[in-house]
């Protein structure tokens, strides 16, 4: 990988190797200034989405240790978890809009990020959000109708529900371009999922691999953070089928704390981690948009008037000659 200074095209047709060096070298070269608004902006999220799965897996376990689980204790577990999900949602909307709207900005400045602050990149972090939670409508829509389209092929055939099944499994892959598509882009929303379903089918291979092979990176990241709630949990598991309530008790404000802290470990480093295929994604679609529709010739093409009269520049010797014979 190339940890260099040198700004790094968006548009351009890739390898996947040049794709998977360019993901970690955006990273790599402003991981100060991405880690600084994630702990400013994600960090309370994950704070919150902490408190949602710690509460979780303690009432889990307090109320299977005093047997009432299917009592009264149902809604004591499910909030918290609702919770979690939730904040884990608002912590992945935060964080595409965080990563796209650096991107764009990165690529509409000569200067990249260089010296970015707040009042600068704020417009296109407000744009990348909007169009963020434009993508979520449409994609709740999208899974309603889905839904429905499934219980419709049920009640004619249980076997028609497999279709639209298969069909979401070949087509979520060329999806995957909506977002950056959309975000990064300039494009409205119709005109960006189409160019999307284009670019998605044309360069299909590609993004599956980046997915899968940024996928491991995340899952391993992710992993590792995620030990100290695993042993955590481990021990709560413990300690509630082999403590009485005095000891658990005794145990409860360390263990709670610790716990806690664990839990938002976990849920700032799913944060962090995922930022590797939202780049990546962010490279699949420059090099898609390059290779299919040619975007930097078309913005040559465009920018053809700009350039200097050569007629004009031409005819400059002859205006001289005159003016000397008139000397």
């Amino acid at each position: 990988m190339r940890h260099t200074k040198t700004k790094i095209e968006l548009y351009k047709v890739r390898t996947f190797s040049e794709k998977f060096n360019d993901t970690f070298d955006f990273i790599v070269q402003h991981w100060r200034l991405i880690l600084r608004y994630l702990c400013i902006i994600v960090l309370p999220l994950s704070i919150l989405q902490g408190w949602g799965l710690d509460s979780f897996f303690s009432n889990f376990f307090m109320t299977s240790w005093a047997g009432a689980y299917y009592d009264n204790a149902g809604m004591g577990i499910l909030a918290p978890y609702a919770g979690y999900i939730l904040f884990a949602l608002l912590s992945s909307i935060v964080v595409t809009s965080i990563i796209y709207g650096m991107m764009q900005y990165y690529e509409d400045h000569p200067n990249g990020l260089s010296d970015l602050s707040w009042t600068d990149f704020k417009p296109s972090f407000i744009r990348a959000l909007k169009r963020t939670g434009i993508l979520l409508l449409a994609w709740i829509i999208a899974s309603g109708v889905f839904v429905l389209l499934c219980v419709l092929l049920g009640l004619a055939s249980p076997i028609l529900v497999l279709l639209p099944f298969l069909a979401a499994m070949v087509c979520i892959v060329p999806l995957l371009l909506i977002a950056p598509t959309y975000i990064i882009g300039k494009d409205g929303f119709r005109q960006s999922v189409g160019k999307a379903w284009r670019y998605g089918w044309a360069t299909w291979g590609g993004i599956l691999g980046l997915i899968i092979v940024m996928g491991i990176f995340t899952y391993v990241g992710s992993g590792v953070l995620s030990i100290p709630l695993i042993i955590c949990f481990v021990a709560n598991m413990f300690l509630v089928s082999s403590s009485d309530a005095a000891t658990l008790s005794s145990l409860s404000v360390v263990f709670t704390s610790i716990s806690y802290l664990a839990s938002v470990i976990s849920a700032f480093g799913n944060a962090i981690f995922s930022i590797l295929p939202i780049v990546a994604l962010g490279w699949q679609y420059g090099h898609a948009a390059e290779k299919v529709d040619g975007v930097t010739v078309e913005k040559d093409v465009e920018h053809f008037d700009d350039l200097p009269d050569d007629t004009t520049q031409a005819e400059e010797p002859n205006d001289n000659i005159t003016n000397f014979e008139n000397l």
